[in-house]
């Protein structure tokens, strides 16, 4: 059983933080629910070298989540 989601992203400012939400549920739903958590806080940028998830408060990148 997964307790906590843990979103991982890089800030501007060099620093990778690790910002952690309650959760109660299966691996798969944490998938699914990390997967709305990165739409809802992030969008895509690409194609090309810089493509990638940016955060929509323009302060990094969304790396990606761990089920905990």
């Amino acid at each position: 059983m997964v307790k906590t989601i843990i979103i991982l992203t890089f800030l501007i400012n060099g620093e990778l933080t690790q910002t952690p939400f309650p959760f109660e549920g299966t691996v798969e739903e944490c998938s699914q629910e990390g997967d709305r958590l990165r739409e809802e806080y992030a969008e895509y940028r690409g194609p090309g070298p810089e493509q990638g998830w940016y955060l929509k408060n323009g302060l990094g990148k969304f790396i990606g989540f761990i089920c905990d």
